[in-house]
């Protein structure tokens, strides 16, 4: 599967967000499963934070076609499966996303054995 953050520098869920989501991160690490964040901010705006704020996992910069799908809801978590299908599309902060994220993945590897 392929887990996908989309997130804003600015947005206080989504830094929240950053050190759980790099536990699961860790936790599937050498597993079939792909983290990518999707920052919708400038490029000199992301070393600074990312001081701060580190990330495990790859981190590209949002344009405007990803605006025009993904939206301008912060964070918004998408998880695609192998057979490209969106089986979790989630918009904002929530104290269960991280969880029910961590569920989503666990359950597509047993699933996709």
């Amino acid at each position: 599967p392929v887990v996908i953050n989309w997130w804003h520098t600015a947005c206080s869920p989504c830094i929240a967000e950053i050190p759980e989501l790099n536990k699961l991160v860790e936790k599937y690490k050498g597993r079939d499963v792909e983290f990518l964040a999707i920052a919708n901010n400038e490029m000199a705006e992301l070393p600074p934070f990312l001081k701060r704020h580190p990330f495990s996992y790859d981190i590209v910069l949002g344009n405007g076609e990803a605006m025009r799908v993904l939206g301008q809801a912060y964070p918004r978590h998408v998880i695609v499966n192998s057979k490209g299908k969106v089986v979790l599309d989630f918009s904002g902060g929530s104290s269960g996303i991280i969880s029910q994220i961590d569920a989503v993945i666990s359950s597509l590897l047993v699933s996709e054995l």
